[in-house]
């Protein structure tokens, strides 16, 4: 059943607890960005973030106040008046080593911000650049930047999860011999369950080598051990299985969190 992405969106209504997390994972993956400072509380001077934006232009860094909002804007907005206000002031930012001016406002709402109410702000702050990010506009940045959300997993898992699989997705095209349009390419590797030798003085009946599946093998077992000549293909079942373990929806029907590390990693460590 497709997903209603909008009320979704609509039913973060605790902005402190559901908004502002989610916006912590999401904007510093907007282009551009290049850092972004909680600055929610009493010392906040009208803005929830502070982000850092390289600009493509100059090379320079702006700087972007964000003030998120549960919920419609529409008449009465006297609360956003009074944070756009107050985003006109000095602040520092950077643990107190740097000192700003905002050169640009995001609002940001999980629903709407009506026409009129829009044109109001504007005539108002006719000196500000202010850009409005409403619930179907803040879909499509999910869909391009944030895909994870839209699952049933939580934030964490799947920011987790997201970088784990992006670091493996690198790793795979580094060592790759084909072209990245057809990095989706794989051949299946046959497994072989090898039973244990046993020595013994009487001959016993030889037990040929079962072939398995490495999904039940992972299943069923704690340790699965894989072994195999060089250039067999053990590493590229390693990568295949972190990409299996870190697609979402699989992630939701079977909660195996992937961990990849090096034997190297594990002996220091």
């Amino acid at each position: 059943m497709p997903i209603d992405k909008t009320s979704k969106i609509a039913a973060m209504h605790d902005e402190v607890n559901e908004l502002h997390p989610f916006l912590k994972l999401l904007l510093p993956k907007l282009p551009g960005v290049i850092n972004v400072e909680y600055t929610h509380g009493p010392t906040e001077m009208g803005t929830d973030f502070v982000v850092l934006r390289r600009s493509e232009t100059f090379g320079t860094t702006e700087y972007v106040g964000v003030i998120a909002k549960s919920g419609r804007i529409v008449q009465d907005f006297t609360d956003l008046n009074r944070q756009i206000d107050e985003c006109t002031m000095p602040r520092t930012i950077l643990g107190g080593k740097e000192k700003i001016r905002l050169e640009e406002i995001w609002v940001i709402v999980t629903e709407q911000i009506t026409k009129g109410a829009q044109e109001k702000i504007h005539e108002k702050f006719s000196a500000r650049k202010i850009s409005f990010i409403d619930g179907s506009r803040l879909a499509i940045l999910i869909d391009q930047h944030m895909p994870s959300f839209w699952t049933a997993i939580s934030l964490e898992a799947g920011e987790y999860l997201a970088v784990i699989r992006a670091r493996n997705a690198e790793a795979d095209r580094a060592v790759s011999l084909i072209p990245m349009e057809a990095a989706n390419f794989y051949i299946e590797q046959d497994l072989y369950h090898f039973p244990p030798t046993q020595y013994r003085l009487k001959p016993t009946r030889h037990i040929s080598p079962k072939k398995v599946g490495l999904d039940e093998l992972l299943k069923q077992s704690n340790l699965v051990l894989i072994e195999g000549g060089m250039g067999s293909g053990k590493s590229k079942l390693l990568r295949r299985i972190i990409d299996q373990l870190t697609d979402p929806e699989q992630f939701h029907n079977n909660p195996i969190v992937p961990v990849p590390t090096t034997y190297k990693y594990l002996q220091d460590k």
